[in-house]
């Protein structure tokens, strides 16, 4: 009765085996290892029955990978020592396919210490082996990549510690990956930029979703030498298992500040070379066209006009690359006082009078607040409403009417330039305020200007605390308006 017990348990035993995952077997602990017992599944496993292994001491053995055989054996003889060992192996499938193995094996000794058998059980890992290799080659790609691009990538935690940094950022630095690995970012920071990185990892770690939000920066980097490096910084954000990482894409933009350097300089140079002389030339040629009498023919008179308009087209000119030179440098001071609203449309269109006449057109006001007080600065306010102006008469037709309107928006005076030319494409209205942007930039077209003028306005009235803008008119046309503060000291 405690037989056929005992067999019906080794019979369940071995039916919940056969439709397990794993494969036990025993084999001898002698050299060859030959098999004693294996498991029913070895059939589901790897395709061969329990009589090939069992019939065929050395089957096992034969069956691992050519590469993989030395392995196995020196691993083997260690566990006589160790008394039981993990490893992983090539086994050739019954369909002429390899099958990576993970075995686990255990000694087994008699009473009196000498080993006997080994056991153990198979699983078949293949699937996870090629996913390993999948990730394995993924990685090393990606890292093929971070280490062969030009910029300087550096990967930072969430606390502010270097988690990478790659070789370029190893060329510009001058740090070894080594040496700031673990150390925090601000040793690459030079310290007037360093509250605003504290400010920047702050908000990444704040972000809900990372990833959602990148932010690009100009800062100044420190090498390990101590030199000062400009650089544009691109900042993006990924979590990788519940840790944030930020990454820092950097691009040395030193040579790009030289050269703006250069360029504004010599913008500066000509710019003042050519200003005194046009002023001079300007004036007396205004002179001669006042005093031009009926006395002198109608020939002699279209030269002098002609001569008369584009000494004040180039004046301009030169007025506007000054005017961004100062900007770009930083040297511009605003003289802030209130004036009236009346006082500045009225100059603006009394300086431009000239212009218009070059274009054939009218100023006509329309205004509910002339007599409103602003505070701003005179001189900028008067050179932004005379850009919009001359670009109103610009892009007029011939004959064609601007309107300039002026009244109270909230905490603001509203100035508005209406022309009834045929508007801004819509797909360039975006680019209206941008730095040399002109709607015609081909060297045939038939408007004059630098494309700095609205990008030389904006900053004026954003540096008086107004704001400047683009509407399209219900029509035809354009409108272009700024709006600056409205004095708030006694009277208006």
């Amino acid at each position: 009765m405690f037989m056929d017990d005992q067999e019906k348990i080794i019979e369940r035993a071995l039916r919940l085996i056969s439709d397990g995952p794993a494969v036990l077997y025993a084999c001898k602990a002698d050299g060859d290892f030959g098999a004693t017992f294996i498991s029913p599944n070895i059939k589901q496993q790897l395709g061969y029955t329990t009589e090939q292994f069992l019939g065929d001491s050395k089957f096992w053995f034969n069956h691992i990978h050519p590469d993989d055989r030395d392995r196995i054996l020196s691993e083997l003889d260690q566990i006589f020592d160790h008394g039981s060992h993990i490893h992983e192996y090539r086994f050739l499938h019954a369909d002429g396919n390899y099958r990576w193995m993970h075995d686990e094996l255990r000694l087994v000794k008699d009473e009196a210490g000498t080993p006997i058998e080994l056991i153990g059980y198979w699983t078949d890992i293949t699937d996870r082996k090629f996913a390993e290799d999948r990730s394995e080659k993924h990685s090393a790609r990606l890292n093929n990549i971070l280490q062969n691009t030009h910029d300087a990538i550096i990967t930072i935690y969430e606390d502010g510690r270097i988690e990478s940094f790659n070789a370029a950022a190893e060329r510009s630095l001058s740090y070894s990956e080594d040496e700031v690995v673990g150390q925090h970012i601000e040793i690459l920071i030079a310290e007037p930029c360093r509250v605003e990185c504290r400010q920047l990892l702050q908000t990444l770690s704040d972000q809900e979703n990372p990833g959602d939000i990148n932010h690009l920066k100009e800062t100044i980097c420190l090498s390990k030498t101590g030199e000062e490096i400009p650089v544009e910084v691109a900042f993006s954000s990924i979590s990788l298992k519940d840790q944030l990482l930020v990454i820092a894409t950097m691009r040395d933009i030193s040579e790009r500040k030289q050269l703006d350097k250069m360029k504004n300089e010599f913008v500066s140079v000509v710019s003042h070379e050519l200003r005194t002389p046009l002023t001079a030339i300007h004036g007396a040629i205004g002179l001669i066209a006042r005093l031009a009498g009926a006395d002198v023919g109608n020939e002699i008179k279209g030269l002098v006009e002609i001569a008369n308009k584009n000494s004040l087209r180039l004046k301009m000119l030169v007025d506007e690359l000054l005017d961004f030179e100062k900007l770009a440098s930083g040297q511009f001071v605003m003289n802030m006082t209130p004036f009236e609203v009346e006082t500045l449309i009225k100059d603006a269109i009394e300086l431009n009078r000239p212009y218009a006449e070059i274009y054939r057109v009218r100023y006509l006001v329309n205004a509910d607040c002339l007599g409103m007080k602003v505070q701003a600065d005179y001189e900028r306010s008067v050179q932004v409403l005379t850009n919009l102006l001359s670009n109103a008469a610009k892009f007029s037709p011939e004959g064609g009417d601007v309107f300039v309107d002026a009244n109270i928006k909230g905490e603001f005076v509203r100035v508005s330039v209406r022309d009834q030319g045929k508007g801004v494409p819509k797909e360039f209205e975006s680019e209206l305020f941008k730095q040399f942007t002109q709607l015609d930039s081909s060297s045939s077209r038939r408007r004059s200007g630098t494309g700095l003028g609205l990008s030389i306005a904006k900053k004026f009235v954003e540096r008086m605390g107004g704001e400047i803008g683009y509407e399209r008119h219900e029509n035809s046309g354009a409108i272009f308006y700024f709006k600056l503060p409205i004095f708030k000291g006694l009277g208006k």
